[in-house]
């Protein structure tokens, strides 16, 4: 995994984490990514990155069942082990 990868599954891991719960929409995830980091990540890196979290079982995603475009964010039990490591 390269570090620019890395990077972003940590910033996800801890922006999820302080939600505490709440799932966080897809959009503000993606966006809150795209604010900080640098250079910013292009929308195939979000989607790897998410898509490897998710596969890894860190994150579940959950599709809006009226909008199938949308998705919130949340941590598994793994995820928020391995969050408050990164604390």
């Amino acid at each position: 995994m390269n570090n620019f990868i890395g990077d972003m599954k940590i910033f996800i891991l801890r922006a999820l984490a302080r939600m505490q719960g709440i799932p966080m929409p897809g959009a503000q995830l993606r966006q809150s990514l795209k604010d900080v980091l640098m250079p910013t990540p292009l929308d195939s890196e979000i989607s790897g990155a998410l898509g490897d979290l998710e596969r890894d079982g860190f994150i579940s995603g959950v599709r809006d069942d009226f909008d199938s475009t949308k998705v919130t964010w949340t941590l598994t039990t793994k995820g928020q082990h391995k969050a408050s490591q990164l604390q």
